[in-house]
């Protein structure tokens, strides 16, 4: 047979690009119709030839994705046909696909806000935070001091600018008082951040105090002469005053203060902590041993955080060599912003991204058993479709529309959920999440969920066409119901022990967090939050020292608030669970050289009583541990233990070389964190310690603490009409907050493990359904030979018993062999906990077990006669 013309088959490749339906419709006639426009175009000559090339390849670039979408659309609108005739099923899909969808669309959205997109920061990408590393064995990021950083800032290459900033209490007398958050930030950081204005002007060089270094000078009084505030503070505090440029306001501490810009609305450095008041700091050279600075930089360009790290690396070495009582064994980190703003979040986000991917694994698992059984249930009319002559590409385009169509449905549902849900999830999430203001449901978020939509769609009939093209498209039209309804079954099986798998391994997760919060519930204290308000102190300590001095105010103060009735005691000293306690040494009077690094804490008289300390040998603070008195100090039971085996009470030591007796030992106390264990402290009498001033009072109540605060308010104003009360919480306030991280994890992965539970007994109970349909005439022949219902009822749970078994054992092994990565996220508990997955396996398996009894004892009251006569 001669071969074709060049040209015939140029154009016959061409139309591949259209639809096999349309080739076989239109192809014969489109190559007749060519063949003439060439034979016109060759008399016109090679010009005319080109030209009708260029039309023609044109025209099929066109016409090709149009006859395309138009099949595309002609199998949807079948496909939504089918659908409609299954309102059941149908139904069924779309809200497991938008609960699944949207769970991983809502999750994607907090993982996008806060993990993935970048800071709002100009040039964000290139921002880096710096830290001191502190010595091994601890071996933990730290802030830094003053004068490490203003040598950092000299010696670097690899960065552009390099910008420390420090929090300050910046506390505004024009009108009621009030304490703001302020930062001290050096001369580079509006070069580093450079921020937009609303008005006025950012800080500038001239804005900053001359710099001094002279030997043992003392470090320069921090006292600013002009500030930016923020766009929010500006309207709050302000009513957005359009004079506020040039205008002094007076701050205790700092005196007047000009005015000199005011930030773009919506501008924050999250190291900040929401800081509105932006203040020229005072340069540092000095001090190296305090470390209380930020320190943020800016890369050159084509420098990397790996090549600023090796630069620093070095940095540290010569500092160390140079400083080596401030220095020696200590390095320097170098991160990104991002990744240290989220450093504390990021494994417990990572945690939901996985648990919702888990849930998203069963739903697939689910529709694609839906489209399996469909499929199965329409066997008579695919072979009929390929008897009339539709080819099997056909068929398995028209499956996978049907998945397509069916996910893309559920992926509107699952926007909405998502819309719905992220809003909830912001407002249930604890304050120790930081962006929870970035994380919306944008465009990204739908684009996420139609996406996985697609894919779901896609995968499903995927897993419906291989179930069917096992046992072929063209089987007999004269295949029965029941094997027509069988076809694809162990297929449908499989993916029904591995969403049991799946179920358990969220299940046994979320008994372990259970666990952790009840582990975390039941620690011990060490002191009693009812009926106890914190409340922060801003005094102008340089105004108090010129006058009644520290001890006595403080001693004005909590007399003042005694007297409120309601009042049982009250105390000067740090809030549990707060903000790190600072550290001393002390020294045994026989070795005096050989120091001992402890915490330290200081107390005023009623402090201890009103916190709910228990003794366990001694007594408390007293009004007559005084400045003039003996000095002397309590110790927890952890410092007792560690230093002091023959015993403590009584003991003198020397604390800053003053004699000190220990007079009381205290249960230990969780000062700090709560999950973290007890460490020596050393609690202090405040009336004794010149410098340690202490931020915060403690209020003991006959009831509700709040209710005292009004009448506490009047008494501390006419003590000091310039001290306004911060930072107010009661200790039970303070207690939920630290454990809502805890129980908010437990909440999102419980959650998670409900549905995924929820959606495998769904599974379960529709598989052992369909093998129950299937195995009817076969039911009726057992019964009719004299089988039981109750045997029957035996048999059919022991099929769905095999199913469970396979799903329990997969899903064990895998929570075993994932047990490392759970490590991270408990406490007290071990990751193999026999309690947590005792208890998922029983849970899981009795809810499994309830739905496959559902049609096992449909099985068991089916009539023999009607069974025998079904096919």
């Amino acid at each position: 047979m001669p071969r074709a013309p060049l040209h015939d088959r140029l154009y016959r490749a061409l139309l591949r690009l259209f639809p096999r339906e349309f080739r076989g419709d239109f192809g014969e006639q489109m190559l007749d119709d060519f063949r003439d426009q060439r034979e016109d175009a060759e008399r016109q000559g090679r010009r005319a030839a080109r030209r009708l090339w260029r039309r023609t390849l044109i025209d099929a670039l066109r016409r090709a994705p149009r006859e395309h979408m138009d099949i595309l659309l002609r199998d949807a609108g079948y496909a939504m046909r089918l659908f409609a005739r299954r309102p059941g099923m149908t139904l069924s899909a779309l809200l497991t696909l938008a609960i699944g969808i949207g769970l991983n669309a809502a999750v994607f959205g907090v993982l996008y806000g806060v993990l993935l997109n970048e800071l709002p920061l100009p040039d964000a990408e290139r921002l880096v935070y710096l830290s001191e590393v502190g010595p091994r064995p601890g071996f933990e990021r730290q802030r830094v001091s003053p004068a490490n950083a203003y040598d950092w800032e000299d010696a670097t290459r690899t960065l552009d600018g390099l910008a420390a900033i420090s929090r300050v209490d910046a506390a505004i007398l024009d009108g009621a008082p009030e304490v703001v958050n302020g930062a001290a930030v050096s001369e580079a950081f509006f070069q580093v951040l450079p921020a937009p204005v609303a008005l006025g002007r950012l800080l500038e060089a001239a804005d900053y105090p001359a710099h001094t270094a002279e030997a043992g000078a003392a470090r320069p009084t921090f006292a600013p002469r002009v500030a930016v505030i923020s766009y929010e503070l500006w309207q709050r505090r302000f009513g957005g005053d359009p004079e506020i440029i040039g205008r002094p306001v007076r701050f205790r501490r700092f005196g007047t203060v000009e005015i000199v810009g005011v930030l773009a609305r919506g501008f924050d450095l999250p190291l900040a902590d929401g800081a509105e008041c932006w203040f020229p700091d005072v340069r540092d050279t000095r001090q190296r041993r305090a470390r209380y600075v930020m320190v943020v930089g800016r890369l050159a360009p084509g420098r990397t955080v790996q090549d600023s790290q090796a630069e620093f690396d070095v940095i540290a070495q010569q500092l160390a060599a140079a400083y080596p009582d401030a220095n020696a064994g200590r390095g320097i980190s170098v991160r990104a912003l991002r990744e240290h703003v989220t450093a504390g979040i990021r494994e417990q986000l990572w945690l939901f991204g996985a648990s919702a991917l888990c849930v998203l694994l069963i739903v697939g698992a689910n529709v694609s058993n839906l489209l399996i059984a469909f499929m199965s249930g329409r066997r008579r009319e695919l072979a009929t479709r390929l008897a009339l002559g539709a080819g099997r590409g056909q068929l398995v385009r028209q499956t996978l529309t049907e998945g397509l169509v069916l996910a893309s449905a559920g992926g509107l549902g699952a926007c909405l959920f998502a819309w719905a849900s992220v809003p909830w999830l912001v407002r249930s999430a604890p304050e120790t999440i930081p962006r929870l203001d970035e994380i919306s449901v944008g465009p990204i978020v739908l684009l996420f969920a139609m996406a996985v939509s697609l894919i779901v769609g896609l995968a499903s009939g995927l897993a419906a066409v291989a179930a069917a093209r096992r046992h072929g498209f063209d089987a007999s039209l004269r295949t029965t119901n029941a094997s027509a309804r069988s076809q694809g079954h162990r297929f449908r099986q499989a993916l029904i022990v591995t969403e049991i798998a799946v179920a358990l391994i969220l299940t046994v997760c979320a008994g372990l967090l259970v666990r952790t919060v009840r582990a975390v519930g039941a620690l011990p204290l060490g002191f009693d939050p009812s009926d106890v308000i914190s409340v922060g102190l801003s005094p102008d300590l340089g105004r108090v020292q010129r006058t009644v001095g520290k001890a006595q105010y403080e001693e004005d103060l909590v007399e003042a608030i005694r007297s409120v009735p309601g009042v049982l005691t009250a105390g000067i000293g740090s809030r549990p669970l707060g903000p790190g306690s600072a550290g001393t040494a002390f020294a045994l009077p026989e070795s005096p050289a050989q120091l001992v690094r402890i915490d330290v804490n200081a107390a005023g008289p009623g402090y201890l009583e009103a916190l709910g300390a228990k003794l366990t040998a001694g007594r408390f603070f007293d009004d007559k541990d005084r400045a003039t008195t003996t000095a002397v100090a309590l110790v927890n039971e952890t410092a007792r233990r560690q230093h002091f085996a023959s015993g403590a009470l009584g003991r003198e030591i020397l604390v800053d070389e003053i004699p000190t007796r220990i007079i009381g030992v205290l249960d230990d106390v969780r000062m700090t964190e709560l999950e973290a264990e007890p460490r020596p402290m050393l609690f202090l009498p405040s009336g004794q310690t010149r410098t340690f001033w202490t931020n915060n009072i403690l209020i003991r109540t006959t009831g509700d603490p709040r209710a005292a605060l009004p009448a506490i308010r009047t008494v501390v104003q006419r003590v000091d009409p310039e001290l306004p009360l911060t930072r107010i919480q009661t200790l039970e306030d303070t207690l939920t907050k630290a454990l809502a991280p805890r129980r908010f994890t437990l909440s999102l992965v419980g959650l998670f493990s409900i549905i995924a539970g929820a959606l495998a007994v769904v599974g379960i109970y529709g598989v052992v359904m369909e093998a129950v349909a299937q195995r009817v005439p076969e039911i009726g022949v057992r019964m009719a030979l004299g089988a039981t219902p109750h045997g029957i009822l035996r048999m059919v749970l022991a099929q769905g018993g095999v199913l469970i078994a396979g799903g329990m054992a997969l899903g064990g092994a895998a929570a075993l062999a994932m047990n490392g990565a759970m490590s991270a996220f408990v406490f007290r508990v071990p990751t193999t906990d026999p309690t947590s997955y005792l208890g998922a396996a029983l849970g899981l398996t009795l809810a499994t077990l309830a739905a496959c009894a559902i049609p096992a004892r449909r099985a068991a009251r089916i009539d023999p006669v009607v069974a025998l006569r079904q096919e």
